[in-house]
């Protein structure tokens, strides 16, 4: 599929690519900073995510567009904790590229270390996996 930009055919992936990368650009900016294109081009980009933000949490236009405003752009190297499961949360994530792994222990199961999940995501210590207290 091609569509046409800034006076050249792009390919899907260019297209996406393109759109991806001034979208990095917004969330880089300054919040204050930020124009109403600027939020629009964030809104277009995570539109499904936040029509789900909308839907599941009930958040209306206002709140919403405090968040288009306060987003920023965050780049986890692999095998990064991102958040800890237990402790408490201020922040939440929409992936923009990428995959996640989520770790959360059933109420039989003992809490690993980092260490350990580190070895269970390697494969390297198989025993650890099933722990239970």
């Amino acid at each position: 599929k091609k569509k046409q930009g800034k006076g050249k055919l792009m390919t899907e992936e260019m297209y996406e690519e393109e759109d991806f990368q001034q979208t990095v650009k917004v969330l880089e900016k300054p919040s204050k900073s930020r124009t109403p294109a600027d939020l629009s081009q964030v809104k277009n980009t995570l539109g499904y995510h936040l029509e789900r933000l909308q839907e599941e949490l009930k958040v209306d236009d206002q709140v919403l567009q405090k968040c288009l405003r306060q987003f920023t752009h965050r780049k986890v190297a692999k095998d990064s904790n991102i958040v800890t499961y237990g402790k408490k949360g201020i922040e939440f994530y929409i992936l923009l590229r990428g995959t996640a792994q989520v770790f959360a222990p059933t109420p039989q199961e003992k809490f690993l270390t980092n260490k350990e999940a580190k070895q269970v995501r390697d494969g390297s210590d198989p025993a650890i996996v099933g722990i239970k207290e």
